[in-house]
């Protein structure tokens, strides 16, 4: 008996290991690091993830100042069918904010401008064939800016992790 005791821990510590990993649903806020946000917002200090809400589709990841003000929102889409453009037109307030097709990040990209604030960044989502990452900024930010090119840049490292 005393033999089988190492054998029926490590079978035991599998099970566990196994239904914890099957179990538990990957935080969004791992697909992009807060060093790897500071590149959009200096401030950003911390993450804090709110899991989909039921009936919604998307998680969230919410990079905040040490203050704990939302600095950058990075929402994920899991679902593979939902369209980055759509989405971000959507999620815009008005009729003369301006929607546009980015290119080069995963397999489509749209950026989301609002009228009402000088054509600033307020929405940019990119798809790839695992999902959607959306982010939602804070900085005024214009579609020429170095901020706009690192915000590309961060949807797609975060799409090549998402699984």
């Amino acid at each position: 008996m005393n033999a089988l005791r190492p054998a029926l821990a490590a079978l035991l510590l599998m099970s566990a290991t196994a239904c914890s990993k099957s179990s538990t649903k990957a935080n969004p806020c791992d697909l992009l690091q807060v060093s790897e946000a500071q590149s959009i917002d200096a401030s950003i200090a911390s993450t804090q993830w709110l899991p989909a809400k039921k009936g919604e589709p998307n998680e969230l990841c919410v990079y905040q100042d040490a203050k704990g003000d939302a600095r950058l929102m990075m929402f994920v889409w899991r679902d593979k069918t939902i369209d980055p453009t759509s989405e971000t037109r959507s999620g815009m307030k008005s009729g003369l904010d301006k929607v546009v097709e980015v290119r080069g990040v995963g397999d489509s990209a749209a950026a989301g401008f609002s009228a009402a604030e000088g054509q600033t960044l307020k929405l940019f989502a990119a798809q790839s064939k695992a999902g959607m990452v959306g982010f939602r900024v804070r900085d005024a930010v214009k579609e020429d800016d170095e901020k706009f090119a690192r915000i590309k840049a961060a949807a797609g490292k975060s799409l090549e992790r998402l699984k």
